[in-house]
């Protein structure tokens, strides 16, 4: 028998190691906790972004394993692809551009703030089915046959008024099981990766000198720009999205509706740019490769990361943020962008 794996990663161990000082694995990042006053760490890739079963199905007939083995072959796929990327500075082809979309896909659907989303949606329709069911006396007695013949319930003591008035109150919680939550993002990634595919994508090169991306908990950050009134046939987004992703310290994927170049150069304020959107989407962490970052204030000033810390939960309060092409690339000429071929 499959020994089971306990320690599911939320964010891929792989794809961590690319924050480190060691550029793998088994380096070391420092960790910015956000929701203790951004109070910094010294962490692995290993320790970081991992729950216990987090990704376990519990099913008779059905190995527990199945959802962790399907991320890690996506993972392994996608390594050797971004190493390429990371040594030649450009975006892959066919088969590995492929491969490339469903890791991106992956790893937006299986964090802990997408989770989060997951079962919060579970529990407002779940509530909304309920409120339905009680809307009047005849829907709650069908209701209660169906349950009957189907086998749910023999017989019950609650009368209608009492469950519409414990209904209304709305003083009650419904636990969303692990199994539907895991189908609920399997249900929704072969469709994301379908939108990916056919957005325009650009990888994000820094100059040198220019500091150095960091990472999240959280780390494919999806900024809304402009409402799709009618979505395409299979699609799951409601909006035309802005993308951004941080592969490692170096290099970052831009991914939009806009046809920019499939190469673009950051100079230290597009870094601070793509930094703050990567942190201003964090559910609790951060990893950096140093103790301090640089990050865009919203005067667009370059500051560093303890300021951002102890500023992050009053500035999104006031103005969430929600970037457009010309803030995260286009603030200086266009004419400034180096061609493809010549790497600065």
């Amino acid at each position: 028998m499959a020994k089971q794996a306990r320690r599911n990663h939320f964010v891929s161990q792989f794809y961590l190691g690319g924050f480190t000082d060691t550029g793998d694995k088994y380096g070391k990042f420092w960790v910015f906790d956000l929701q203790d006053d951004g109070c910094s760490r010294i962490g692995t890739p290993v320790n970081e972004a991992v729950r216990k079963d987090f990704n376990r199905i519990n099913a008779p007939g059905i190995d527990q394993n199945i959802v962790e083995d399907l991320l890690g072959q996506i993972e392994s796929n996608a390594a050797p692809i971004i190493r390429r990327m990371a040594q030649n500075h450009t975006l892959p082809e066919g088969d590995d551009f492929v491969n490339l979309i469903y890791f991106v896909a992956g790893q937006a659907g299986r964090t802990l703030h997408f989770r989060q989303k997951l079962t919060t949606y579970n529990e407002l329709d779940s509530k909304r089915y309920l409120r339905s069911k009680v809307a009047t006396r005849e829907e709650w007695e069908n209701t209660l046959e169906q349950a009957r013949r189907n086998g749910f319930v023999e017989s019950t003591t609650v009368t209608y008024e009492q469950m519409k008035r414990f209904v209304d109150r709305d003083n009650y919680r419904i636990d969303v099981p692990q199994n539907r939550l895991i189908l609920d993002f399997l249900d929704h990634f072969e469709p994301f990766a379908r939108d990916l595919s056919v957005l325009n994508w650009s990888l994000v090169v820094k100059r040198d000198g220019a500091g150095y991306f960091i990472c999240s908990d959280n780390p494919v950050a999806i900024f809304p720009t402009v409402e799709i009134p009618r979505r395409p046939s299979g699609s799951r987004l409601q909006c035309r999205p802005q993308i951004m992703m941080p592969l490692n310290t170096d290099l970052a994927l831009f991914i939009s509706d806009k046809l920019l170049p499939k190469v673009l150069y950051a100079n230290c304020s597009k870094v601070s740019e793509l930094n703050t959107n990567t942190a201003d989407v964090a559910t609790r962490h951060l990893y950096s490769l140093k103790p301090d970052f640089m990050w865009r204030r919203d005067d667009g000033t370059i500051g560093g990361s303890c300021e951002y810390t102890l500023t992050r939960d009053s500035r999104l309060a006031r103005a969430p943020r929600a970037i457009t092409l010309e803030e995260a690339f286009f603030s200086e000429p266009k004419s400034v962008l180096p061609p493809a071929q010549d790497p600065a």
